[in-house]
């Protein structure tokens, strides 16, 4: 059986693709910058930075960027 993991990251306004990572790293708890993640409701908190340094090891990154009206809009997907 073929069995694949996968999960996808992303933020919008943000002034650098380097801002973007820190706050999917490091601000991905209760008071960062994750709207998903909220003193009330946790389920949502270090999804991000699960994401990128799981201990599955993704095989594949893809990576997009869009400008909006936003601002800069950054994405990725990982996937093994």
């Amino acid at each position: 059986m073929l069995w694949h993991q996968w999960g996808s990251n992303w933020a919008g306004g943000q002034a650098t693709v380097l801002q973007t990572m820190v706050d999917w790293v490091y601000q991905d708890g209760p008071g960062g910058s994750n709207l998903d993640c909220t003193a009330t409701v946790t389920t949502g908190c270090y999804v991000h930075r699960y994401n990128i340094l799981a201990t599955w090891a993704p095989t594949y990154i893809a990576a997009g960027y869009a400008a909006g009206s936003w601002g800069p809009s950054y994405t990725i997907i990982v996937w093994r």
